[in-house]
């Protein structure tokens, strides 16, 4: 039911199109979830990074569209602090069967970041942060920059053409700020 209604969704956002964000200021999105290569990854572990968090399904042709731009959005920014981290909302993501399908999709498209597996408690922490309904589900892919100091800069509900340069401007912009900061006396 939740592919059902989140595919209904991002046909809806696929309409939207990016701006600035004033209303992320001060939001922090926690999350703590199991990894794919085992163990846990969250919030906690980007502090001090800049961090681009999406959240996609293997199934989703939008976030397919995404996931080759932000591996290679990593590959470029990585040496300066940048970190892309990918959520994957598989219905079967926990199951021994789907971690196994998440990892030859990951293979497939290249992905070389960690991968996080959403849990109940991350949907909320995600719902909050994006003030989605979870009675009414949500849009995929969903996407999240957040600063090195774990707030959120820029939320991405759903796909709309040019998100992928859009993410690259807003990073591009966060890191010549912080170059600008460190150059004043």
């Amino acid at each position: 039911m939740r592919r059902v209604r989140a595919a209904g969704v991002i046909a809806l956002a696929l309409t939207i199109t990016a701006a600035a964000d004033p209303a992320a200021t001060g939001i922090r999105f926690d999350f703590k979830v199991p990894s794919l290569a085992g163990g846990t990854i969250g919030s906690e572990d980007l502090k001090g990074r800049i961090a681009v968090v999406d959240v996609w399904a293997t199934w989703c042709g939008p976030c397919r569209m995404v996931i080759p731009h932000l591996v290679r959005l990593q590959d470029k920014y990585k040496s300066k602090g940048v970190t892309v981290v990918g959520l994957n909302t598989d219905d079967d993501g926990m199951t021994p069967e789907g971690k196994e399908n998440v990892r030859r999709f990951a293979r497939e498209y290249g992905i070389d970041y960690p991968i996080g597996l959403m849990t109940p408690q991350a949907y909320v922490e995600l719902a909050r942060v994006m003030g989605f309904n979870m009675e009414e589900g949500f849009s995929i892919p969903t996407t999240l920059i957040l600063g090195r100091n774990g707030m959120v800069i820029q939320r991405y509900p759903g796909y709309f053409q040019g998100q992928e340069q859009e993410i690259e401007k807003v990073i591009a912009g966060v890191l010549k700020s912080e170059e600008a900061s460190q150059k004043k006396p």
